[in-house]
C-alpha cells in the first residue's frame, strides 16, 4: 500500500506539471457556445429547465446564445457536464482559470482510476504505473483536458470506470450489505456515466468482457445472467428512451452519409482510421481537427487498404489471445468497443476527433504495458545491454510524450493559437481562413481578420463566404458602404442565403442604418416572395 500511494502521488505530480500550463489558458471552441455566450448556465432558475426539451439547442439557434436564451448551447442531452458549468459560474463567473482546474483535477482523479484498474490486471505496481503514465501524458489526451467544453469525455470517463471497478470490488465481497453498496453504487456511477456522455453505453459490453475473460470459472444461467447485469441493462433501456423520445435530439443535429451514401462514407472512415492509427503510434503531427473533412476516395487507395486489414487483423487478434494472454485480448476489445461509438459508422456530429480517443486510450495504454512485460520477458531480451535499452525507451516514452503535450497545450493557449494552427495545417481550405478571421475579430484584432478575409477572397473567389465574413466586418468597423457592397457580392454567388441575409437586415436595423436596412430588406422580399 505504501509503494502504490508513492507511485499515485508521483503520478499525480508528473501529470500535473505537465498540464499546469493549461490553467493560464482562455476560452477556446466551443466553450463560447457552453460557457461565455450561454445564458442558461449564468443563473440557478434555470436548472429546472434541465429536465425538459428546453435544455437542447439546434444547430440553427447556436449563433444567436449570446442575444437570447435558448437551451444550455449543447444539441446532446448531457445534464451532468451542465450542471458542472453551473457551478463553475457559479464560483468563478468568467474566470477560465476555475474551468480548466476542474478539467486538469478529473483528468488527475481519471489517471489514478486507471492506475487501479491497471493495478488489478497487471498485478505489478510498475506496469500499472507506467500504462496509466502513458494514458495520462500522451499528446492525444490534451485536447480533451484543455478545452473546457470537451469535458463531458473527462466526466463519461471518472464514472464509467467507477462503476466497472466497483463492480470488480463487490464481486470480491461474498455477501452482505457491503456488497449490494458496492453494486449499487456501480449503477448510480453508469447512470452518471451515461448522462455524461452517451459513449459510456458500451460499460454493459466490457463488464461482460472482465467477466468472460477474468472468472472464467463462473458458470452463466439465465439467473445469474439477469441477478447481475439486468440493473445495466435497465439504465442502458432507460437512457436510450430518453434519448429517442422526450430528449430526441433536433432534426437539424442528425448528420447524414459522406458522400450522400454509405459505400463511400465507410470508406471515409476507413481513411479516418489511419490518421487515428498515426496519432496513437506517431503522435508528432496531431491537429485538432474542426470540420468534417471531405476524403478523396481513389480506385485503389493504400490508407483504406491498410486500414482494413489492420482493423481484420486486430479483431482475429483477441480470438487467438484469448487463452494464452487474455489481458491482452481484454485490452484490445476494450479499444475497440470504447471506440465504437464515435467510430462514425452511425454518422455523428464530427467526422474525427482527439478527444474521441480518451475512453479508448485505456485500453491501449493497458496493452502498451502488456506488450512492453511480455517484450522483456523474452529470452533474446535477457541480454544486459538490450535490457538497458528497454529500460531507456520505458523512460523516454513518458518523457517524449510529455513534450508533445506540452505542445499541444500551448496551442490551446488561445483562440487565436489554436486557429492559426489549424491554418497552417489546412492552408487550402476555405474554413481554416474564416474560422482564424473570426478568431482575431472576436479579439479586437480587426485589421488582421481584415487581412485574413482578403486573403481568402484571393486563393478562393468563387466562395461566397469570405465576402460574407467582410461584410460584418465591415459593419462592426463602421463601414456601411462597403458593408453593403460585399454583402452584394456575397448574395450574388448565395442568393438564397436565407439566414444570414435575414440577420444582417436586423443587424442593420438595430444599427439605425435606414437607407442600407431599406436595400436590404428589398433585395430579401424579392430572394423570397413567399416571406412577408
Amino acid at each position: 500500500m505504501r509503494r502504490n500511494l508513492f507511485l499515485i502521488l508521483l503520478l499525480i505530480l508528473v501529470t500535473f506539471l505537465v498540464y499546469a500550463p493549461s490553467l493560464k489558458n482562455g476560452f477556446v471552441w466551443d466553450d463560447f457556445l457552453v460557457v461565455t455566450d450561454n445564458h442558461f448556465i449564468k443563473s440557478w432558475k434555470n436548472f429546472p429547465l434541465m429536465f425538459t426539451r428546453q435544455y437542447l439547442t439546434s444547430p440553427e439557434d447556436l449563433p444567436y446564445l449570446t442575444d437570447r436564451n435558448i437551451g444550455s448551447g449543447e444539441i446532446s442531452y448531457r445534464p451532468v457536464v451542465t450542471l458542472t458549468y453551473f457551478v463553475d459560474y457559479w464560483i468563478w463567473k468568467l474566470n477560465p482559470f476555475g474551468y480548466h482546474l476542474r478539467n486538469l483535477v478529473l483528468h488527475l482523479i481519471n489517471t489514478v482510476l486507471l492506475y487501479w484498474f491497471c493495478f488489478l490486471v497487471l498485478k505489478k505496481e510498475k506496469w500499472a504505473f507506467w500504462a496509466s503514465l502513458i494514458f495520462a501524458l500522451h499528446p492525444i489526451q490534451a485536447e480533451a483536458v484543455a478545452g473546457i467544453s470537451f469535458r463531458e469525455d473527462l466526466l463519461a470517463f471518472l464514472f464509467f470506470l467507477s462503476s466497472l471497478l466497483l463492480y470488480i470490488h463487490q464481486k470480491k465481497i461474498k455477501r452482505g450489505s457491503k456488497r449490494y453498496a458496492f453494486y449499487f453504487g456501480s449503477l448510480f456511477s453508469y447512470f452518471l456515466a451515461v448522462f455524461s456522455k452517451e459513449t459510456a453505453l458500451v460499460l454493459p459490453l466490457i463488464v461482460l468482457l472482465w467477466d468472460h475473460f477474468f472468472d472464467v470459472g463462473e458458470k452463466i444461467n439465465l439467473r445469474v445472467f439477469i441477478k447481475k447485469y439486468s440493473g445495466y441493462i435497465a439504465i442502458s433501456l432507460f437512457y436510450l428512451w430518453v434519448w429517442f423520445f422526450p430528449m430526441a435530439r433536433p432534426q437539424s443535429a442528425l448528420t447524414g452519409y459522406i458522400g450522400g451514401h454509405y459505400v463511400p462514407h465507410v470508406l471515409s472512415m476507413l481513411k479516418v482510421f489511419t490518421v487515428y492509427f498515426q496519432w496513437l503510434f506517431f503522435p508528432t503531427d496531431i491537429v485538432s481537427v474542426l470540420e468534417r473533412i471531405p476524403f478523396v476516395i481513389k480506385t485503389f487507395d493504400l490508407a483504406i487498404l491498410f486500414s482494413a486489414v489492420l482493423i481484420l487483423a486486430v479483431f482475429f487478434l483477441p480470438m487467438y489471445l484469448r487463452k494464452k494472454n487474455p489481458e491482452m485480448s481484454f485490452a484490445v476489445l476494450w479499444f475497440f468497443i470504447t471506440f465504437l461509438p464515435v467510430s462514425n459508422i452511425v454518422p455523428i456530429q464530427n467526422m474525427m476527433a482527439c478527444r474521441y480517443l480518451y475512453l479508448p486510450m485505456a485500453g491501449f495504454s493497458l496493452l502498451a504495458a502488456l506488450v512492453f512485460r511480455k517484450t522483456r520477458t523474452a529470452r533474446f531480451i535477457q541480454k544486459p545491454l538490450i535490457l538497458y535499452l528497454m529500460t531507456g525507451m520505458m523512460v523516454a516514452l513518458p518523457v517524449f510524450y510529455a513534450l508533445l503535450t506540452s505542445a499541444r497545450i500551448l496551442a490551446w493557449r488561445s483562440e487565436i493559437t489554436l486557429r492559426r494552427e489549424y491554418l497552417q495545417h489546412r492552408p487550402d481550405d476555405i474554413a481554416a481562413h474564416i474560422i482564424y478571421g473570426a478568431a482575431l475579430e472576436r479579439n479586437g484584432l480587426f485589421k488582421q481578420a481584415w487581412e485574413v478575409y482578403k486573403k481568402a477572397k484571393d486563393i478562393f473567389p468563387e466562395s461566397a463566404y469570405p465576402c460574407l465574413s467582410l461584410s460584418w466586418l465591415y459593419t462592426k468597423t463602421g463601414h456601411y458602404p462597403e458593408a453593403m457592397e460585399e454583402f452584394r457580392m456575397f448574395l450574388k454567388k448565395e442568393p438564397y442565403e436565407r439566414p444570414n441575409h435575414w440577420l444582417f437586415c436586423q443587424w442593420l436595423n438595430e444599427l439605425k442604418r435606414q437607407d442600407e436596412w431599406q436595400q436590404c430588406m428589398e433585395e430579401f422580399r424579392r430572394l423570397n416572395p413567399t416571406i412577408k
